[in-house]
This record gives C-alpha cells, sequence and structure tokens, in this order.
C-alpha cells in the first residue's frame, strides 16, 4: 500500500521554543494514527503543519506523494478537514453518549 500522509524530519520553532523537534512519520493507505502526549508536546502543531494551517521550519509533508506547504494545497487540504471533521464528530457523539 502507498503512504498517504509521509511526515520528514519535521521541525516547527518558535522563536527559542521548538514546539515539534524532527518528527518522522508515515500512514499507508488503511492506517489510522493517532497522537498521544502532554499538554504542550506539540500533537496540535503536527496537525496544523500537516493541513498547512501553519508553516514549519524544516522538513517535508507529502500526502497522496504531492509535497505540502501553506501555500498550495487547497483541494487536498479541504478533504482533509472534511474527514478530520467527521471524525471529530462522532469522537464527541461517542463521549456524550457515555
Amino acid at each position: 500500500m502507498s503512504n498517504v500522509i509521509e511526515v520528514k524530519n519535521l521541525v516547527k520553532q518558535y522563536k527559542e521554543l521548538k514546539a515539534i523537534d524532527n518528527l518522522s512519520f508515515e500512514v499507508r493507505e488503511g492506517e489510522i494514527l493517532g497522537l498521544l502526549g502532554p499538554n504542550g508536546s506539540g500533537k496540535s502543531t503536527t496537525i496544523n503543519c500537516i493541513l498547512s494551517l501553519l508553516n514549519y521550519s524544516k522538513g517535508s509533508i507529502k500526502i497522496f506523494g504531492k509535497e505540502m506547504n501553506v501555500l498550495k494545497n487547497v483541494i487536498v487540504e479541504r478533504e482533509l478537514v472534511r474527514v478530520l471533521m467527521a471524525n471529530v464528530l462522532k469522537m464527541i457523539i461517542l463521549v456524550q453518549k457515555l
């Protein structure tokens, strides 16, 4: 199976603070990836970089084999946001039922 998401050596730095430090992972078609960690560990920052909502300092992000950045990816970004939001809504509904 091919990689849907490919993150290599991702770094996001805010002045002195490295929010993401050399993160690499792949998500293949059909796989599910969860980001776990304490507050401030870079989970949301990583997702925002993948969605091109934030510029990153170094590294590369590919979605369906295409390099992502803030300037190019409108169609892919919209599709990812739709999928993510649908899953978030499902999770909220499940949590409310508990």
